[in-house]
């Protein structure tokens, strides 16, 4: 999930799905279009730093793309590489300002190094002001649509909270999606929770690995292994976990797993398994400080819930004073800690108590103030979603 943004514009899926794949290898963010009118959509809604263009497209041509893109001010510098079959159109291309030609099949070793010197001189863009961030809230187990639209309406008042909404199954994946459509301090995580893993429906891998392209900011989540399930059903379990870990390779995505009763299982596979590039977080952490130690020594973020905090207090203090400070991270796991409760509890006022108690409780462990907890989970956030350096880096 780089800042260097790259629109590929291509009518046929498969050529999108081959440079997305490379490109996102090579450590750019991708966001795709299928014709030119969506094109046009695209620079203006995404600002990319450079588009990656087809000429013969239905509904408008990557032609008649390019000249309206440099009708308008503020499209009208971004670089274009027009991509085509058609040899004898690169002369005419390349003779119009900011625009380079490469022939189709492409080269996609060549197109990366085109974008590499194109995007060689970007600045990072300004980062966002210091939010709280929640890194484990289930948008989707909220019964009434009302109380999640009252949560986001109302979260600039607790300092504009960030939240990541972990999925359980791909049930879940689309009304996660609608939600994030209009909604930027949501970042989704889709996956299989291991309690799912043995209903699994058929492609299930195919269609995560199209959700998360086409939506460059997302992660893979809630994966993880499950001990009090046995048998066939447990090893379809580990079966389901590695798929994910290696779409996480893949798509050099940041990875949310939860853990019962299976860590030690849980940290062989990730010494044998895990890519050495993809982050992970493991929720909702009531392990014991010997393998919080291993996991520390995968680099693992570790996140402590509200209800950890609570009602495992001496336990938990001593886990969260065993965590490296680059490393920490909190959730309030609304509403599932609370699923033993009346529903009638379920508002955003009790969401908004929770959070700042799981703060409060965090910083009491910690032996920290609550502003500087603040700025170091938020930063801690950045370096896990996005990667690179703390966001107070760029502040």
């Amino acid at each position: 999930m780089s800042w260097k943004k790259i629109l590929v514009v291509d009518d046929a899926k498969s050529t999108v799905d081959l440079i997305t794949l490379k490109l996102i290898a090579e450590g750019f963010e991708v966001v795709s279009a299928q014709n030119g009118v969506e094109a046009i959509e695209k620079t203006k809604s995404e600002k990319p730093l450079v588009i990656v263009m087809d000429v013969i497209m239905p509904e408008m041509s990557g032609f008649e793309a390019l000249e309206r893109l440099r009708d308008i001010p503020e499209t009208r510098h971004i670089p274009v590489i027009i991509m085509s079959a058609r040899a004898g159109m690169k002369d005419f291309f390349e003779n119009i300002s900011a625009v380079e030609f490469m022939l189709k099949p492409l080269n996609l070793d060549l197109l990366t190094r085109r974008l590499e010197a194109l995007t060689a001189g970007a600045r990072p863009p300004k980062v966002q002001p210091l939010m709280r961030l929640d890194a484990n809230v289930y948008f989707q187990n909220i019964s009434e649509e009302r109380v999640s639209f009252d949560i986001l309406k109302r979260s600039p008042e607790c300092k504009a909270v960030k939240f990541i909404c972990n999925s359980l199954s791909p049930e879940d994946w689309s009304w996660v999606l609608s939600l994030v459509r209009s909604e930027e301090r949501i970042v989704p995580f889709f996956g299989i929770h291991p309690l799912y893993a043995s209903a699994d429906k058929a492609g299930w891998d195919n269609e995560l690995v199209h959700i998360l392209i086409n939506h460059h900011g997302a992660g893979i989540g809630a994966i993880g292994l499950d001990g009090s399930v046995k048998g066939d059903d447990y090893t379809k379990q580990v079966k389901v976990f590695l798929r994910q870990l290696k779409i996480a390779e893949q798509l050099s995505r940041p990875v949310a797993i939860c853990c019962v009763q299976a860590w030690d299982d849980l940290l062989v596979l990730l010494r044998e398994h895990k890519p050495p590039r993809v982050r992970f977080m493991v929720c909702d952490y009531q392990g014991s400080p010997l393998i919080l130690e291993q996991l520390s020594g995968l680099n693992a973020f570790i996140s402590f819930s509200r209800k950890a905090l609570k009602e495992a207090a001496a336990s938990t203090v001593e886990l969260v004073r065993k965590v490296p400070k680059n490393k920490l991270l909190l959730e309030t796991d609304f509403p599932c800690a609370g699923a033993q409760k009346s529903e009638a509890r379920i508002s955003a006022e009790i969401y908004f108590e929770w959070l700042r108690e799981t703060y409060d409780l965090a910083a009491q462990a910690a032996g920290t103030g609550r502003a500087a907890l603040e700025k170091t989970l938020w930063d801690n956030g950045h370096m896990f979603l996005y990667g690179g350096l703390p966001a107070s880096h760029f502040g």
